[in-house]
């Protein structure tokens, strides 16, 4: 058994990593707060069609979940090669690499945690 935990890298390590001459052709930038199911779905999606992934996790303003922990789950998908944690101003270091697709699911993570409040909310009132 691999404990995933080993695919959580400093920030500089996955600058490293992506510069390498095999790497991760895909670095998705997201919040993973938390981690549902459309998050894994989307992930998967994107791995068929780049390869395996490098994510980067950044925070929203009121987290639900501590960013090590969403590192934690992300580098529990199975289509993730490494995970980082960056402020999002920081994560210039590594959306700047030459031939690197990236990718920000920010705004779709922050949709998707509303969805699941929402469903938890209506739940709650049955």
């Amino acid at each position: 058994m691999v404990d995933t935990r080993t695919k959580i890298i400093e920030l500089e390590q996955m600058r490293e990593r992506l510069l390498a001459p095999a790497p991760p052709r895909l670095l998705v930038l997201g919040h993973f707060d938390p981690v549902v199911y459309t998050n894994a779905a989307r992930m998967r999606q994107l791995a068929a069609e780049y390869g395996p992934l490098a994510v980067c996790i950044t925070s929203p303003v009121d987290p639900l979940l501590p960013a090590r922990a969403r590192a934690e789950l992300a580098a529990a998908l199975d289509c993730t090669d490494f995970v980082t944690i960056a402020d999002h101003g920081d994560t210039a270091i590594l959306t700047s690499i030459p031939g690197l697709t990236v990718i920000d699911e920010s705004h779709d993570d922050l949709r998707r945690r509303e969805a699941l409040m929402t469903l938890v909310r209506e739940r709650q009132k049955a």
